[in-house]
């Protein structure tokens, strides 16, 4: 059920240099996983083909730390891949019933710190 291939890619760049008295923090990162099969079988019909995640988020507060902002945004390319797959008991032969990933989602948020 494993993949043969998949690997992470991360960046993150924080700087006090872009607005003064504020610490700007952008963070990126990309997952890649190749062919799956999402079943207990090995049923080939149930294989997720390769895919591509991305994630950003872009964070602002000033630099005495107290507060602060951020915009982050999940699964960017809208990628739509199934988690698990399962043959259907009383279904025809073929028909599968799956579980699928969260598609894009973009958050605020705000933090306190005490």
């Amino acid at each position: 059920r494993a993949p043969k291939v998949s690997f992470n890619l991360v960046a993150d760049y924080t700087s006090e240099a872009i607005i003064p008295m504020w610490t700007v923090t952008m963070h990126l990162d990309g997952k890649y996983t190749s062919r799956t099969v999402v079943n207990e079988t090995n049923d080939p019909l149930q294989a997720q083909k390769p895919y591509w995640l991305l994630n950003a988020s872009l964070k602002l507060g000033p630099t005495n730390g107290h507060y602060d902002f951020a915009i982050i945004g999940r699964n960017l390319t809208n990628t739509h891949y199934m988690i698990y797959s399962s043959a259907l008991t009383f279904g025809d032969p073929g028909v599968y019933a799956a579980f699928v990933n969260r598609p894009r989602e973009v958050a605020l948020q705000a933090e306190v710190h005490f």
